[in-house]
């Protein structure tokens, strides 16, 4: 079966939103959101754009000298799912929270329009629901 990049990430953004508001999976739907997201900023940057990342950074310049101090911060949860570089080992705890997961989720929702211009229910649905409770996530 073939896929578009397009089709891979609605997927992964779609079942994303309903392990987590369906059920309360944070590990998988961090995963999931976590993958979209980056395949999303690839491919903007490939088209002359920019990942949400790169965005972010203009605006944290002064805080984030370089790039790459601001990507070690802000993915070092996703990176730690996909890789364990830090604690390789099973018995290693790591510790996120269900903001880790809704800022993924938040991420991979912003740049899906930004490449595929559209957007799903499940999308709109999981925006809505993370800007209603976006105090009780984030303080």
């Amino acid at each position: 079966m073939n896929y578009t990049k397009a089709d891979l990430a609605r997927i992964q953004i779609d079942r994303a939103v309903e392990l987590y508001l369906e059920h309360g999976d944070l590990v998988c739907a961090s995963t999931l959101a976590g993958a979209a997201e980056e395949m999303l900023g690839n491919i903007a940057k490939a088209q002359g754009g920019e990942s949400l990342l790169g965005m972010i950074h203009r605006e944290l310049e002064d805080e984030f000298e370089k790039f790459s101090d601001l990507s070690a911060a802000v993915n070092w949860f996703r990176n730690e799912l996909k890789h364990s570089r830090d604690y390789p080992s099973l018995q290693a705890e790591v510790e996120f929270t269900e903001a880790d997961c809704a800022l993924l989720l938040y991420r991979a929702i912003v740049m899906f329009p930004k490449v595929a211009n559209q957007t799903t229910p499940a999308m709109r649905q999981c925006w809505k629901y993370l800007r209603e409770n976006h105090q009780r996530l984030f303080g």
